[in-house]
């Protein structure tokens, strides 16, 4: 009797629905295969899994988030991890990762989370036309030692800057932030902008009198100009150069459809003394917009798409006036600059799927660690729980829940509403059904009438309570009979650390993939290899 076995997921995300490579499978949703097996940190499990690893979402902010969390940043000086959101409002997160506490009055600042970063001691928060900052951090923090809370055109006396209206996200409809900050190598503070329909880059350089930071050290407005129409949406450092993305702006930007044919995303390198650019990529990049970079071990990454489409592209520059594209998305939408992050061996990006569910989630190029494969994977399912979900921030951090790094993210859903219900911070905890992971196997292409006999499954941990998957099998591309079959859980399989499905009558005419869908509160891990048998009958 023929058998299918599944021995290997580490070639991540298939690009297509059909044809898989080795180790390749259709779609997941918050599988991690490079975490442990288990989350008792015992000997047997403190290293990568390779396996079907759900991952745990667990909304801690509570109500208090009142729009969409747009960056999340941490600092050298503190434990502090600073949010800001898409009404300007900034908020803290404590140490342990469980207390959200709202750092100003809730909208005082009045922007649009238009750009925040870390410099010199302190944090700096830009608004639609003015730029504050909170501080010093090694001391008595506050926003209160600048005048009117105003630093860049009060304390600094530099023009204001220009509140340009951005292109929006596709799901959300939320403004593409327009003074994206960024701290260079040079030690400089630089700031987007739009001048007189300029692209413009201004930067903020402070020095040490009586604390790090407190002194205006050469502060510079209109650094560097980039030509009429072309509008900075992120800067990222590329060694002692600055790679400076440009999207061309709308000739109807009340109106974006209108646009029917938007010129291609630029980007430009600057060794941040030159007078001009020393480089642009004017032609070679393939989509109108680029909404995130990061530099991961010297390669940097750059995702991109087409704002009023759905999905995303994922390239890294080769050099030269080259891009080689790592991956393509039909599904979800490219990153905001706030909801990328990276370590030496993956990047991740806070986006949206509809496969195999709709939901906000975290895609990973790459896993966190050396030889698990450079694939595509979905790490992290937000728990938003909506098809409107989007995940628009992101930030590594140290969670000691887990003991191993895991990202902390911000979500929003559709209308961005202001109850703080509709918005939330999640991190990994120990909780699975918050936000239920899901995993698609490839399809397995028989190309004839077929029945399905045995399935194996193999788990890591015995059943025992709060431990649910349900499996399912779809056959014909989706079109055919879809089988439900007996769900995994104390009630059926009760210390049970392996399942044996014996089929009847499970037929399918051409194709057929298998779904598992976690939603117990205990972590169940699916062990590999998973075998499938069947037999080929008459049509």
């Amino acid at each position: 009797m023929p058998q299918i076995r599944i021995e290997n997921i580490l070639g991540g995300h298939s690009p297509l629905t059909n044809f898989s490579n080795s180790g390749q499978f259709r779609a997941s949703l918050g599988i991690d295969p490079g975490q442990p097996m288990d989350d008792t940190d015992s000997k047997y499990s403190t290293i990568a899994s390779g396996l079907i690893r759900p991952t745990a979402s667990q909304k801690f902010s509570s109500t208090t988030i009142q729009k969409s969390p747009l960056w999340i940043k941490s600092n050298p000086k503190t434990n502090t991890v600073y949010v800001y959101d898409a009404q300007s409002s900034a908020y803290t997160i404590d140490s342990t990762m469980t207390t959200v506490t709202a750092l100003n009055d809730r909208g005082l600042l009045s922007g649009l989370g238009n750009g925040m970063a870390y410099y010199d001691n302190y944090m700096y928060f830009a608004k639609n036309t003015d730029i504050l900052r909170y501080g010093p951090l090694n001391g008595t923090a506050s926003f209160s030692l600048d005048a009117n809370m105003s630093y860049w055109v009060t304390t600094l006396a530099k023009t204001a800057l220009v509140n340009t209206t951005y292109p929006v996200t596709y799901l959300n409809s939320l403004q593409i932030p327009n003074h994206h900050l960024h701290r260079h190598s040079d030690g400089r503070l630089y700031i987007a902008d739009v001048v007189g329909n300029t692209g413009t880059i201004h930067y903020i350089q402070t020095s040490k009198t009586t604390v790090e930071g407190d002194t205006n050290n050469g502060s510079t407005y209109d650094a560097l100009d980039m030509g009429y129409g072309l509008w900075p949406t992120v800067i990222e450092s590329y060694g002692t150069d600055l790679a400076i993305a440009l999207f061309e702006g709308f000739s109807d930007s009340a109106n974006p459809q209108n646009n029917v044919r938007q010129k291609r995303a630029k980007i430009a390198f600057w060794d941040t003394t030159a007078l001009s650019a020393n480089k642009i990529v004017w032609v070679e990049f393939p989509d109108t917009i680029i909404t995130a970079m990061k530099n991961i071990n010297g390669t940097l990454y750059v995702v991109s798409g087409n704002h009023t489409n759905q999905g995303f592209r994922v390239t890294k520059f080769v050099g030269g006036y080259t891009f080689e594209e790592v991956y393509y998305s039909e599904t979800g939408e490219p990153c905001l600059q706030g909801a990328i992050d990276g370590t030496l061996n993956r990047v991740l990006m806070g986006s949206h799927t509809t496969v195999p569910e709709s939901d906000g989630c975290v895609y990973s190029y790459g896993l966190q660690k050396t030889g698990l494969g450079n694939g595509m994977f979905n790490v992290m399912r937000a728990t938003g729980g909506t098809s409107s979900t989007s995940v628009t921030a992101v930030l590594l951090a140290d969670n000691s829940e887990l003991g191993f790094y895991a990202p902390i993210i911000g979500w929003t859903q559709a209308g961005d509403g202001s109850t703080g219900v509709s918005h939330g911070l999640d991190k990994q905890g120990t909780e699975y059904n918050h936000a239920p992971s899901v995993y698609w196997s490839e399809m397995f292409r028989i190309g004839q009438h077929f029945k399905l006999t045995k399935i194996r499954i193999p788990l890591v941990q015995s059943v025992t309570t709060n431990m649910t998957i349900i499996p399912k099998i779809y056959t014909d591309d989706g079109n055919g009979t879809t089988y439900t079959l007996t769900t995994i859980n104390n009630t059926n399989y009760n210390g049970k650390n392996y399942i044996d499905y014996k089929l009847d009558n499970t037929t399918g005419r051409n194709n057929f993939w298998l779904e598992l869908r976690h939603s117990g509160i205990a972590l169940l891990t699916v062990g590999l290899p998973i075998i499938i048998s069947y037999e080929l009958t008459e049509e």
